[in-house]
C-alpha cells in the first residue's frame, strides 16, 4: 500500500482509453502520486471509474477545481480540448500533466506554457520516449557539440493504421475532432525527438495528403526544411506503411542515426570541411569510427508521471517539461500551413493565420458516425 506522505494528489480528466491508462498507472506504478478524483462527462464511464478506483467523479473540470481534492491533474481528453482544460486548471492553482500533443496548434500550446509560468505551476507533457536511453544519449551527443555544425537532418516515421481504427471513435480522422491527422496523433513522439536533436528549421515547404483511409485529415505528410545555418532536412510521416522510424542528424564532425532504441554514432575524427580542403588525395574519404548503442525502452507513462511528481515535490530536473513540446507542434503546423498556402512558410508559424485556416477547414468537418465507441487502449502501450 502506498504511504500518503510525500504524495501528489492527482485527478485524471477524461476516462477514455488514455485516461483509464493514466488512472491505472498512478494506482500501480507511481508511489509519488495518489489518485483522488476523475472527471468524465459520460455517466456510464464515470460510474466505471468510480467502481474501479473508488474515487469521486465529476462531470466537468471546473467542478474538480472547486472541490479542492487535487494538487495536480493529468489531461487525457481529445487533444482539441487540451488547451482550454489545462489553462483553466493552471489558473485554478493546479499543476498539469498533459497527454500528447500538448494542443492542436502551436499557438495554443504557447498559451498553455505562458499560463503555467504566470501561475507558477508546472506544465508537463506525456512524451515518454524522452526517457529512452538511446534518445537521452543522442540528445547529450548533440548538446556536447560532438557532431559539429549540422548540415543535414532526416526523419522517417511510419505506423500503419486500419480503417477500423478510425471508425471506432467519433473524433478520429476529423478536422473538428483532431485538428490534424498523422502529424498530430501518431507522429508527435518522433517529431519531438527530431526537434530536440535538430532544432527548429527557419523555413518549411510541406505537403499533406490522404492516400489510404476514408478520413478528412492527412494520413501522409512530407516536408523540406531549411535551417538558419544553411543546413537542410526532410520529413516523411504516414499511417499508410508498416512501422518504421529513423532519425538522422549529420554534422561536419560526425553523425548519428536513431532507429527505435538503436543508436549508431559516427565520429569522422576531423571536420569534413577541413578534410575537403586539406586532403591531397583525389579519392580521399574520412574514415568514421562507428559506435553502436543498444538502448532500452522507456518505462512508459510511469516514468513520465514520476518525473512530473518529483519535479514538483523535490525540485528534481524535469525531463517532461512542456516548453520544448511546443517545437513539435511548430513543425506539424508549418507543414500543414505550407500545404494550405501552397508555398514555403517561416518558423515559428504565424499563429493567427494558422488558426484562421484551421477554423476555415473545420467549417466543412463533422464528427464520425460510429456504431459503437471503442475505448480500448493500444495493446502496445506500456504502463
Amino acid at each position: 500500500m502506498k504511504s500518503q506522505e510525500h504524495q501528489l494528489r492527482m485527478g485524471v480528466i477524461g476516462f477514455g482509453a488514455a485516461g483509464r491508462h493514466h488512472c491505472r498507472t498512478i494506482a500501480a506504478e507511481v508511489p509519488e502520486m495518489r489518485l483522488t478524483a476523475v472527471v468524465e462527462s459520460d455517466p456510464d464511464a464515470a460510474g466505471r471509474a468510480a467502481a474501479e478506483f473508488g474515487v469521486p467523479t465529476f462531470a466537468t473540470h471546473a467542478e474538480l477545481i472547486r472541490a479542492g481534492l487535487c494538487d495536480a491533474v493529468s489531461v487525457a481528453t481529445p487533444h482539441v480540448a487540451h488547451a482550454a482544460v489545462a489553462v483553466d486548471c493552471l489558473k485554478g492553482g493546479l499543476h498539469v500533466l498533459c497527454e500528447k500533443p500538448l494542443a492542436d496548434t502551436a499557438g495554443e500550446a504557447a498559451r498553455m506554457v505562458a499560463t503555467a509560468a504566470r501561475s507558477r505551476r508546472t506544465l508537463g507533457v506525456v512524451f515518454q520516449r524522452r526517457f529512452e536511453t538511446a534518445v537521452q544519449k543522442a540528445v547529450q551527443i548533440v548538446r556536447e557539440g560532438r557532431l559539429g555544425r549540422i548540415q543535414r537532418t532526416s526523419l522517417v516515421f511510419t505506423d500503419f493504421r486500419t480503417q477500423s481504427y478510425f471508425d471506432c471513435n467519433t473524433w478520429r480522422g476529423t478536422w473538428i475532432g483532431e485538428g490534424g491527422g498523422v502529424l498530430l496523433n501518431q507522429a508527435p513522439h518522433s517529431l519531438d525527438i527530431f526537434a530536440r536533436l535538430a532544432g527548429l528549421p527557419e523555413r518549411v515547404l510541406g505537403r499533406i495528403r490522404t492516400r489510404l483511409h476514408r478520413i478528412e485529415v492527412e494520413d501522409e505528410a512530407e516536408a523540406m526544411l531549411t535551417y538558419r545555418n544553411g543546413a537542410t532536412g526532410r520529413i516523411f510521416v504516414s499511417t499508410t506503411e508498416p512501422y518504421r522510424e529513423q532519425i538522422e542528424i549529420i554534422g561536419e564532425k560526425g553523425a548519428l542515426v536513431l532507429s527505435g532504441t538503436r543508436l549508431e554514432i559516427f565520429d569522422y575524427g576531423v571536420s569534413l570541411r577541413v578534410f575537403c580542403r586539406k586532403s591531397r588525395d583525389p579519392w580521399g574519404r574520412p574514415r568514421a569510427a562507428v559506435e553502436t548503442f543498444e538502448g532500452r525502452e522507456s518505462a512508459g507513462h510511469g516514468a513520465v508521471m514520476r518525473d512530473f511528481a518529483r519535479h514538483i515535490m523535490f525540485k528534481e530536473p524535469h525531463v517532461g517539461e512542456a516548453v520544448s513540446a511546443v517545437w513539435s507542434l511548430e513543425l506539424a503546423n508549418a507543414i500543414t500551413l505550407s500545404h494550405w498556402l501552397g508555398r514555403e512558410v517561416t518558423v515559428p508559424v504565424d499563429h493567427r493565420l494558422y488558426r484562421k485556416k484551421l477554423e476555415e477547414t473545420r467549417k466543412s468537418s463533422s464528427l464520425r458516425r460510429v456504431r459503437s465507441v471503442n475505448r480500448a487502449t493500444d495493446p502496445r502501450m506500456r504502463a
